[in-house]
């Protein structure tokens, strides 16, 4: 054996092993579970997502709230779930409690009443925060915030160890909470998260600032980390069809879905499992093949060139499949594609729903980019489809349009009656436009956008 081939095997060894010893062994939690404590990820969803917001009362489910519409900044996201229903509130990760509300400087031991109205942030109780847990994840500097929790849940305290799925409190409206829901919100840092850090008091700290691809920001994107149920699902569907070519079975499907959901499996480790399954196996790819696989299953486009060389050259020398599955599962552009998958999740649906095509990498690439830094906005970046060169070219009539626009802002087919009624609108003469805007400022667009991808629902 040459010098070279042993230490490119030395080198494969090594990074194995530095692999197993310090990688994430596991993801991140859904925050809310069922009354016996089991992660609740299928009658619970996003209400509002991260960023401007347009907060507007719900009084068909939450008949209590009072009217109250605000277009405002919003740094976390409001989970939700079935009205008069017991949740609870769980640790999304393995980590340590560095603050709740009952130990801060001001009103210290009180626990806050669920109070079912806005009430703006002047409301004395940390900011409108109502009751509140701080948890400092083990594996990061990342600390997660858990807001309006219901009076005496809190069943932890400052300097409590907790692990993955473990029961921290109950939902409530405690603080600045028109209705019943977790406001959850992932902090930078210690820094970012407590108004002192080295105090023994623990005084949330409030903030200004947004994530936008800025390191600078206190504050992360909740669903960079914290996948919605359809965003679990799309990841898992694109691994049936990318590794193993085929649809998947539902049972497999939903196995899949709540190993990501309850944190069991990083994103990297699905990948992994797809790969390292006998049924991957038995299509004994060869060299070429299997690197092609890894491209398509991993990172969701077909292999440059370079890149593939590189990997061929490393199986040539001796280096082994599961070394550079792992490589590619654990790679930069691997964990870009997951943190910002939301963005690419939307996207894609949109190349479907509207253009009735699988995006090309560098469009989808673009829109993703422009989503996740905030230069678009969800709405815009519908519009900018409906508004392309490329849809214009369809020619569709006005039914096949309408049509477009329930699948593109509402993603399903239309009802017959109100397919009707938007028919007449354009029939009478309003310009397409404003038909489009009347779908992406209906209250039906506005809940899918937050629950499918915890995406801003501000209209045009």
């Amino acid at each position: 054996m040459s010098k070279t081939k042993k230490i490119l095997i030395l080198l494969g060894i090594s990074f194995a092993f530095a692999l197993f010893f310090n990688l994430k062994s596991y993801g991140y939690s859904w925050p809310i579970a069922d009354s016996n404590g089991k992660v609740d990820y299928q009658s619970t969803y996003i209400e509002f997502g991260y960023g401007k917001r347009t907060y507007t009362v719900d009084n068909n489910l939450w008949k209590q709230e009072g009217s109250y519409c605000k277009t405002e900044n919003h740094y976390g996201v409001d989970i939700t779930g079935k009205p008069n229903t017991t949740y609870k509130i769980v640790s999304v990760s393995d980590g340590t409690v560095i603050g709740t509300s009952n130990n801060r400087a001001s009103s210290i031991g009180i626990s806050f009443q669920n109070n079912n109205i806005r009430r703006g942030n002047r409301s004395g109780d940390g900011g409108g925060y109502g009751n509140y847990v701080l948890i400092k994840d083990n594996d990061s500097d990342k600390v997660f915030l858990y807001a309006h929790l219901a009076p005496n849940t809190i069943n932890v305290s400052r300097g409590t160890r907790v692990k993955l799925g473990q029961v921290i409190g109950t939902m409530g409206s405690s603080g600045d909470a028109g209705h019943m829901h977790l406001h959850f919100e992932i902090r930078r840092n210690i820094s970012s998260a407590l108004a002192s850090p080295k105090s023994t008091r623990s005084n949330l700290r409030l903030t200004t600032r947004f994530d936008y691809e800025s390191n600078l920001s206190e504050t992360i994107n909740p669903v960079k980390y914290i996948y919605t149920y359809q965003m679990a699902n799309d990841f898992v569907t694109d691994l049936y069809n990318n590794a193993l070519g085929r649809e998947p079975d539902a049972k497999g499907k939903a196995d899949w879905i709540d190993r990501i959901m309850t944190g069991k499996f990083t994103q990297s480790q699905v990948v992994q499992g797809f790969i390292n399954s006998n049924e991957f196996k038995n299509k004994k790819y060869n060299d070429s093949q299997y690197i092609e696989m890894l491209y398509k299953a991993c990172l969701q486009r077909n292999s440059d060139s370079n890149g593939k060389a590189h990997y061929i050259k490393c199986l040539n020398s001796g280096i082994s499949r599961e070394n550079i599955l792992n490589r590619v599962a654990n790679s930069s552009e691997f964990n870009n594609l997951c943190t910002n998958y939301y963005a690419k999740d939307f996207a894609t649906s949109l190349y479907k729903n509207i253009l009735g095509r699988n995006p090309d990498y560098n469009g989808l690439k673009g829109w993703t980019a422009n989503i996740t830094s905030n230069r678009l906005t969800p709405v815009q970046v519908i519009k900018g489809f409906y508004n392309s060169a490329e849809f214009n070219k369809k020619k569709y009539n006005n039914s096949d349009y309408v049509e477009r626009l329930y699948r593109g802002c509402l993603q399903r087919n239309s009802d017959v009656n109100g397919k009707k009624t938007h028919m007449n609108l354009l029939n009478r003469g309003v310009a397409r436009d404003q038909v489009l805007k009347g779908f992406l400022n209906s209250p039906e667009y506005r809940k899918m956008i937050t629950k499918k991808y915890g995406l801003s629902n501000v209209g045009l």
